[in-house]
């Protein structure tokens, strides 16, 4: 049976149940999965509901995204698929239903979209959208996900990921591959084929755009796509739970001590996320001149790390008395530059 008859029928809901409801499998062992690893910090997720626990309306079928899961919407014209614990029909129950049996990795709902089904030489491909505050320019963000594939799906596949957009469609008027390309791809997962557990993927990207939407779903066509069969059939169905998107703190240190002298010792202790920084990264604490300025910073210690530490050093004395010093700590991989925005007066030893 072809996945056209989806397009030109509308008896959608009974070709979807037939193409994905074989055979049941018993639930394995669920991974409990951390959303945000707090040394991160504790800034709160983006997406509104990005556990789907929200409703506008409780689902009554399959293909009931927009109108149903608050603040989500169907991207194209392909249908996603709604799952709730309040649903009225079993095709869209929790845990059990059209797709197989999937406890949620969070609360009580989840969504699901075909990353792709063969439709040669095209393929079909089903997506989600959201609106999100907008994010900040030169901002770092966390975006992450729990994953699993549908009991019944005949691949998994390395293509899914999320695309950022502003100024952009509410929706498109397509079946198939959107041409536009992700700024977060969880390729280098590969095909994910685990249908008991879920998967947690994370990514991390700097924003280049006050970005106020997200898109999810399969980004790749048929000549990048990596797919690895386990089962009869043509299609790839994911299950799709607890989005989550977070500015995390790259770089951040508090510097109190507002009078030293020539000589003294400068102990700034520094917090960084180790998934931004690489393992050759150096970390330079640095010393303004007598008016604020780093035109010419004078290094006063360094320290080999893509982690958390402390930078220790002394006033040398070479530095000048003066009232509006300022110091900052700079690293090399990638470049960043935090500064302790509180003067510092340094004074000669008598």
């Amino acid at each position: 049976m072809s996945r056209l008859i989806k397009y030109h029928s509308t008896r959608f809901s009974i070709f979807k149940i037939v193409i994905l409801t074989y055979t049941m499998r018993l639930p394995g062992v669920l991974l409990l999965l951390l959303l945000a690893i707090n040394v991160r910090g504790q800034n709160p997720n983006l997406v509104s509901n990005g556990s789907f626990e929200q409703y506008i309306n409780c689902p009554t079928s399959i293909s009931q995204v927009t109108n149903y899961c608050a603040g989500w919407r169907t991207f194209t014209k392909g249908n996603p698929d709604y799952y709730h614990g309040c649903h009225t029909t079993r095709s869209v129950g929790i845990p059990r239903n059209s797709a197989g049996f999937q406890v949620p990795a969070q609360g009580n709902a989840y969504v699901g979209l075909l990353s792709f089904e063969k439709l040669w030489p095209t393929m079909y491909k089903e997506y989600i959208a959201a609106s999100i505050p907008p994010l900040t320019i030169g901002a770092t963000y966390e975006v992450s996900m729990s994953v699993s594939l549908a009991n019944h799906s005949a691949f998994g596949t390395d293509d899914l990921g999320v695309w950022f957009y502003d100024n952009g469609p509410v929706t498109m008027n397509t079946y198939t591959l959107i041409t536009s390309s992700p700024q977060v791809s969880y390729s280098s997962y590969g095909p994910i084929i685990d249908t008991q557990n879920w998967v947690r993927l994370s990514k991390i990207f700097v924003a280049d755009s006050t970005y106020d939407n997200i898109v999810i779903g399969g980004f790749k066509d048929w000549s990048t796509i990596d797919t690895q069969r386990v089962n009869p059939g043509g299609h790839c169905y994911y299950l799709i739970d607890s989005v989550v998107i977070n500015q995390i703190d790259t770089l951040s240190f508090s510097y109190h001590d507002t009078l030293l002298l020539i000589g003294d010792s400068i102990i700034a202790p520094f917090a960084a996320n180790a998934a931004i920084f690489s393992p050759s990264n150096v970390f330079t604490l640095q010393l303004s001149n007598a008016t604020g300025s780093f035109a010419s910073p004078t290094t006063v210690a360094t320290l080999a790390t893509n982690a958390s530490g402390i930078l220790r050093g002394v006033v040398p004395g070479s530095v000048r008395s003066g009232s509006g010093y300022k110091i900052r700590i700079v690293s090399s991989h990638p470049v960043k530059t935090i500064i302790e925005p509180r003067s510092i007066s340094i004074g000669v030893k008598s």
